[in-house]
């Protein structure tokens, strides 16, 4: 009697251990999604940009304003827990009026923006839980610098706290990159999209080998410059 009220005691030893083990790794990972969540709701941009000098604000992904002109060379913009690749943004803002087109880095698909009125369209929007921002960019000489509020993370933070997910991103790294084509297209094997899509990396086949021959024949340039400034004797 003795012996078998020790193996029972022992086995609910055992399952006390094991509850405890599993209690604290899933308070680990509970807080390491909440603490991903804070993280996700400022949303920030940053890249390397030319020309002018611009500014623009944004209340939600669907107003805009702004002014100036400018060209960033290549940035990245977040997401939440996701972030897009931009590649040859061309930015003209003059108050209620604007335009905006680039290549993205997921995909090398063209993307425009433009603005009227304070109403803004774009071409590819992000996760709609991610379209309710409100925040400003900066084109500078050298930079190119972004801050918003994302409100849908908010959201998505306080229904964390409850174990909820809407943004159905717990399980997701953060920077993961995001292509935002497939928030904005239907059937990827449709003839228009794989027309599209043909014609897209055809397109971004010879700007690369154009880029590529361009700095070539600057380089040549240089040297040539280089050789008159300091000729062999």
């Amino acid at each position: 009697m003795n012996e078998r009220c020790h193996v029972i005691s022992r086995n609910f030893l055992h399952f006390v251990l094991l509850l405890s083990v599993l209690s604290v790794s899933s308070g680990c990972t509970y807080a390491k999604r909440r603490a991903l969540d804070l993280t996700d709701i400022v949303d920030v941009r940053y890249g390397i940009s030319y020309g002018l000098a611009g500014v623009k604000a944004e209340i939600t992904d669907y107003s805009a304003a702004g002014l100036g002109v400018g060209y960033s060379k290549t940035g990245q913009e977040w997401y939440g827990r996701r972030v897009a690749g931009v590649l040859n943004e061309c930015f003209f803002h003059f108050v209620t009026f604007g335009f905006e087109d680039s290549t993205t880095t997921e995909g090398y698909h063209n993307a425009t923006s433009v603005s009227a009125m304070f109403l803004q369209y774009r071409e590819y929007r992000p996760p709609l839980i991610d379209r309710f921002r409100v925040g400003a960019e900066v084109l500078l000489p050298v930079i190119h610098l972004g801050l918003y509020l994302n409100t849908g993370e908010v959201y998505d933070f306080l229904a964390g706290l409850a174990n909820a997910d809407p943004a159905g991103d717990d399980d997701i790294s953060k920077g993961e990159s995001i292509d935002l084509r497939e928030f904005n297209e239907g059937d990827p094997n449709d003839p228009q999209t794989i027309a599209r899509d043909k014609a897209e990396k055809e397109w971004a086949m010879k700007e690369a080998q154009r880029l590529a021959e361009q700095y070539e024949m600057e380089e040549k340039a240089k040297q040539e410059r280089e050789k008159r400034k300091n000729p062999t004797p």
